[in-house]
């Protein structure tokens, strides 16, 4: 009877690290899938940036460093109605509606 009682235990000890390591191998692809997403879509994010002129490339970086609009017109020597036209064309080509969402878009590039 002891016998049955030892080989029991070894049975569940074993079932035990069998249930841990397909966890682990579970886990491991879910880490995968999650950093292939984030590169997947850093590389998206990187493919729209390329569609911006270097105007809008400037200014897209000057809006994301906090400048407000007055500090890029000042800096760039535009009219509101000029940065106002770049800044809808950006959102636009990036699919976005704001300047935090501008903010929050780089940053993903930027990690």
């Amino acid at each position: 009877m002891p016998f049955i009682g030892f080989l029991l235990l070894l049975v569940a000890a074993a079932s035990t690290l069998l249930w841990i390591q397909i966890e682990r191998t579970r886990l491991q692809n879910q880490a995968k899938a999650i950093y292939n997403l984030q590169s997947d879509e850093a590389s998206y994010i990187k493919e729209l940036l390329d569609e911006l002129t270097l105007k809008e490339k400037e200014i897209f970086d000057l809006i994301v460093s906090g400048n407000s609009n007055k500090q890029i017109m000042e800096n760039l020597f535009i009219e509101l109605s000029t940065l106002k036209t770049h800044i809808n064309h950006i959102y636009k080509k990036l699919r976005i509606k704001s300047r935090k969402e501008a903010v929050a878009l780089n940053r993903k590039i930027s990690d």
